[in-house]
C-alpha cells in the first residue's frame, strides 16, 4: 500500500509522511546497502552501528530490523556457547525486540533459562517456539523433561507420548515415559519401558536401570542370573559388576559381594572407583577397619580424592574418632561457587559430626548450608503453599460422606496380610520394622510403593475415571470388583517382590507416608493392623532437616517448610482417624526405646501374636536396611535421640508456633 504525501507517517512520529520519512527514504536505503555490505565483510559492529542509526529515524524499517536481530542473535549465540549465558539472553531480548516472529530466538532462550536451571522461563519461551515449530523433537523431550522434573507428570507424558507417536524409537522420550513411571513408584511399568527401549538399542545402560529397579524389588534371583549374562558380554562395564555386588549384600551373601570386589581389584589395580565402591560396601557391611584399610590404598594412589574424603570422615564419625573426622573435612573445604554434589554431601557429613561432638550451632550453620546447596544443586524448590492446597482438597473430597462409603466393604480372607508401619520420616519407623523381622513369623518388607501407585494412577484407571486421585472416587459409584482389582494389585505387587517368605503369613509395609492414604488402606485392608510410630515433633523435624534424603522429601530442605508438612500430614491422619474405624494402634518412639519389652509385647497382641525374645535383638538379625536409617538400626538400643531438640531451642524456635498445638495434642512438652 502507497503511503500518500500528507498521511500520517508509518514510522509513528506524527509527523506527515512529507515532512518525515519521505525527505529520508533515499538516504535511508543508501545507509541500508551500507550496513549490508559492511555485513557481508565481516566488519559486524560497524554495521549494527549504521543499523542502530537508522533505526532511530526510520523504527520500522523492515529490513534493518531484521539486519540488526540477525547481529545480535550471532553476538548471542557467540556468547552462549561461550557460556556466557545471562550476556546472551540479554543479547536475545535486543534480538526478539526487532524480531518477534523469530522462532530460533525463543528455542535458544529455552535453551539458556534451562541451563540457569531457570526452568519457568525456559518452558515458555520453548512452548512458544513450538507453536510454529511443532515437529521438533528435541525441544519437545526438553518440554517434557522440564515437566517431569516440576513433577507435572500427567503433561510430560503426554508430551514424551507425542514424540514417540511421531518418533516410535526415540530412546530419549521412551526414557522420559520410564522417569515417569519410576517416579509414580511404578515399578512394573518402568520396567516394562526399558524394555521397550533395549528392544530398540541393546545397552547396558539401560540394562543397568532396569536390573536397578528388579532388584528394590526383590527379584534378587532373577537380576543376578541376568546381570551375570550381562557382564560376559560387558566385561569392561564395572557398574554392572558393582550393582551384582550389591544384590548379593542385599541377599545376605556377603562372601560372592567380596569375591567380585577382589577380582575386579586384581584385575583393575589403577582403578580408584572400584576401590572407593568397595570401601563404601565395607562401611555399609558395618566392617569399618577394613573399610578404613582400603580408603589409605586410595588415598595413597589418588591423594585427595573427594569420596575417600567423605567417606573417611563418615567412617572416623561412626568410630567416634569425632577430632579426626573434623579435620579431615576442614582440610578440604569446597569453594564457595561449588554447587555439586560433592558440597552437598560435605556439609551434611560436617553437620553430622559437630553434632556429635555436640557443637550444635556449628551443626545447625552446615546442615543449613547442605540443604541450601542441595535446593540449587538438584533445582528442587518446593511450593509449600500448593502442598497446603492439596491438603485441604484431599479433605474436601474424601470427606465424612465418602470415607463411611469406604467403610463399607469387608475384607476377605487372605493368605497373607499386611502390617502397616506408618510415621513421618525419622519417627523411628525403620527402628519397629527392624524388631519385627526379627520375629520368627514376621518378613519385613521395607518400604514398598505400592500404596503410592494406586494413588498415582491405579485408582483412577480401575475406577475408568478422568479424574486423578483423590477426585477419581467422586465421579464412580464403587463396587465390590473395583475394591477387589485394587486389592490384587496392591498384592500382586508384594509377590513379585518376594513377600512374604519362608512361609510366613505376615509382612510390613514401612512406607512412612502412607499416613497420606490411610483412607485407601481401610478401604482395601480394613482388618490388616495399622501402627503409627510417633515421636517428639521438635525431635522429627530436626532429624528430617538433618538428613541428606536419596530421593524425595523435599519439603525437609527447609525448617519453616518441614514444619508446616509435618502439620498438614498430622491434620490430615486425624481426618482419617475421625471419619474412619481404623484398626489402628499409636506407638511413641520414646517409649519404644525405654521401655522396649513391655511396647513391643503390647504391638504383637495387637497384630494377635505370641512373644518372640529375638525382638530384644534386633541389631543382631542379618537383614539389612535399605533405607537411610541403616547405620542406626544396626545398632543396640539407645535414647540418645530423644529430646534432641533441647540442643538446638534456639533454631528451632521459628517453628514452635507451627507445631505447638501438636506438641500438646500428643502429649509432649516445649521446655
Amino acid at each position: 500500500m502507497t503511503v500518500k504525501r500528507n498521511s500520517p507517517c508509518p514510522c509513528g512520529s506524527g509527523k506527515k509522511y512529507k515532512k518525515c520519512c519521505l525527505s529520508n527514504t533515499s538516504s535511508v536505503e543508501s545507509d541500508y546497502s551500507h550496513a549490508v555490505q559492511l555485513y557481508n565483510s565481516g566488519q559486524i559492529p560497524e554495521a549494527l552501528t549504521i543499523c542502530n542509526h537508522i533505526l532511530s529515524s526510520a523504527p520500522t524499517h523492515k529490513n534493518t530490523r531484521f539486519l540488526a536481530g540477525a547481529i545480535l542473535y550471532n553476538n548471542a549465540v557467540a556468547l552462549q556457547q561461550r557460556g556466557e549465558l545471562q550476556a546472551a539472553l540479554k543479547k536475545y531480548t535486543e534480538a526478539l525486540k526487532l524480531c518477534p516472529d523469530e522462532a530460533d530466538i525463543h528455542a535458544n532462550m529455552g535453551s539458556a533459562y534451562y541451563d540457569l536451571g531457570q526452568s519457568t522461563q525456559a518452558l515458555q519461551h520453548y512452548q512458544i517456539y513450538l507453536q510454529s515449530q511443532p515437529d521438533d523433537l528435541p525441544v519437545s523431550n526438553r518440554v517434557a523433561q522440564i515437566m517431569l522434573g516440576e513433577n507435572n507428570l500427567s503433561e510430560a507424558k503426554h508430551r514424551f507420548d507425542e514424540v514417540i507417536t511421531k518418533d516410535p524409537e526415540n530412546i530419549i522420550a521412551h526414557e522420559g515415559l520410564a522417569a515417569i513411571y519410576e517416579k509414580s513408584l511404578d515399578r512394573d511399568a518402568a520396567i516394562r519401558q526399558y524394555q521397550t527401549i533395549l528392544s530398540i538399542d541393546d545397552n547396558p545402560g539401560v540394562h543397568l536401570q532396569m536390573l536397578r529397579l528388579m532388584i528394590e524389588r526383590g527379584q534378587l534371583d532373577e537380576s543376578e542370573k541376568e546381570l551375570s549374562d550381562l557382564i560376559i558380554r560387558f566385561p569392561d562395564n564395572h557398574d554392572l559388576h558393582f550393582l551384582l555386588a550389591d544384590s548379593y549384600r542385599q541377599s545376605g551373601d556377603i562372601d560372592k559381594a567380596e569375591d567380585i570386589y577382589k577380582n575386579l581389584s586384581l584385575n583393575n589395580p589403577h582403578e580408584i572407583n572400584i576401590l572407593i565402591h568397595w570401601a563404601h560396601f565395607k562401611e555399609q557391611i558395618h566392617k569399618l577397619d577394613e573399610a578404613r584399610e582400603l580408603i589409605d590404598v586410595i588415598q595413597k594412589k589418588e591423594p585427595g580424592n573427594e569420596e575417600a574424603l567423605l567417606l573417611s570422615a563418615r567412617i572416623y564419625r561412626r568410630n567416634k574418632q569425632l577430632d579426626i573426622a573434623q579435620t579431615i573435612l576442614k582440610e578440604n573445604i569446597p569453594d564457595d561457587n561449588r554447587t555439586d554434589e560433592f558440597s552437598v554431601k560435605y556439609y551434611f557429613e560436617l553437620g553430622a559430626i559437630l553434632d556429635k561432638a555436640e557443637h550444635y550451632s556449628d551443626a545447625f550453620s552446615a546442615i543449613t548450608q547442605a540443604n541450601k546447596l542441595a535446593i540449587d544443586y538438584k533445582n528442587n524448590h518446593f511450593d509449600m503453599a500448593r502442598q497446603k492446597k492439596g491438603f485441604q482438597h484431599i479433605k474436601q473430597v474424601l470427606n465424612k460422606k465418602a470415607l463411611k462409603q469406604f467403610g463399607t466393604f469387608a475384607q476377605p480372607d487372605l493368605e497373607i496380610t499386611p502390617v502397616f508401619i506408618v510415621g513421618f520420616p525419622r519417627s523411628g519407623t525403620s527402628l519397629l520394622e527392624q524388631i519385627f523381622a526379627s520375629h520368627a513369623q514376621i518378613c519385613a518388607g521395607d518400604e514398598l510403593p505400592f500404596i503410592s501407585a494406586l494413588e498415582n494412577h491405579v485408582c483412577q484407571t480401575t475406577l475408568k475415571s478422568q479424574l486423578a486421585f483423590p477426585d477419581c472416587f467422586t465421579d464412580t459409584q464403587l463396587e465390590v470388583n473395583m475394591v477387589n482389582t485394587m486389592r490384587e494389585f496392591y498384592l500382586d505387587g508384594v509377590a513379585s517382590y518376594g513377600l512374604p517368605s519362608n512361609g510366613k503369613k505376615l509382612f510390613t509395609d514401612k512406607m512412612p507416608l502412607n499416613l497420606l492414604y490411610l483412607g485407601l488402606i481401610h478401604l482395601l485392608f480394613p482388618d490388616s493392623p495399622i501402627i503409627h510410630i510417633r515421636r517428639h515433633p521438635l525431635d522429627v523435624c530436626l532429624s528430617a532437616f538433618f538428613t541428606n534424603f536419596s530421593t524425595g522429601n523435599r519439603y525437609a530442605m527447609r525448617l519453616e517448610d518441614t514444619a508446616s508438612y509435618y502439620s498438614e500430614v498430622m491434620a490430615l491422619t486425624e481426618h482419617y482417624k475421625q471419619h474412619l474405624n481404623l484398626n489402628y494402634l499409636e506407638l511413641r518412639y520414646e517409649d519404644l526405646v525405654t521401655n522396649t519389652e513391655v511396647e513391643v509385647r503390647r504391638l504383637l497382641d495387637f497384630i494377635g501374636l505370641e512373644w518372640d525374645e529375638n525382638c530384644l535383638s534386633h541389631h543382631l538379625t542379618k537383614r539389612i536396611s535399605r533405607t537411610s536409617s541403616y547405620e542406626q538400626v544396626t545398632n543396640a538400643m539407645y535414647t540418645s535421640s530423644i529430646s534432641r531438640h533441647h540442643h538446638y531451642a534456639p533454631q528451632l524456635k521459628p517453628i514452635i508456633p507451627t507445631l505447638e498445638h501438636i506438641i500438646h495434642n500428643f502429649g509432649y512438652e516445649i521446655e
